[in-house]
């Protein structure tokens, strides 16, 4: 079995919205054990830590600076962004994960909307999609002067 990295914060950090017991589950259990082959416990892996890292305790709200300016560009207003991605989100067929390429969510909840929802308002780190968008510009940048 692979080891894996704990979430970036206590596994009751998020609570009330997610609780330590739910996260023990997914993380603990689910994340941890999958039996699968390896590439695709390698991409779970991966799926998952970037999960784990688009969430904090006192989430939500609505990002700033130049991430905003990106999506409104891309979608119009934020609030449009929010409601496809909570429409990809609350249609997608069984379990598996929403992205926007900065952000994504595990889709399993069995109460998808409210789980949705909650994650949007309550838990999503614009600051991970923030950093995420910085380190982007970055790599682009040093393809372009040439560097790998």
């Amino acid at each position: 079995m692979i080891d894996l990295k704990p979430p970036p914060y206590a596994l009751d950090a998020l609570e009330p919205y997610m609780s330590k017991e739910t996260l023990e589950y997914h993380w603990g259990k689910h994340h941890r054990g999958d039996i699968l082959p390896a590439f695709n416990n390698a991409a779970q892996v991966w799926n998952h830590d970037f999960f784990w890292e688009s969430m904090k305790p006192g989430g939500g709200g609505k990002p700033s600076g130049e991430l905003l300016d990106l999506i409104i560009r891309e979608f119009g207003t934020f609030e449009e962004l929010i409601k496809q991605f909570k429409l990809a989100a609350a249609t997608h067929f069984g379990s598996g994960w929403t992205w926007l390429p900065l952000l994504t969510l595990d889709v399993w909840e069995n109460l998808r909307p409210d789980y949705i929802a909650t994650f949007l308002d309550k838990l999503v780190s614009w600051d991970a999609v923030s950093t995420r968008l910085e380190a982007a510009k970055v790599s682009i940048e040093g393809k372009r002067d040439g560097g790998n």
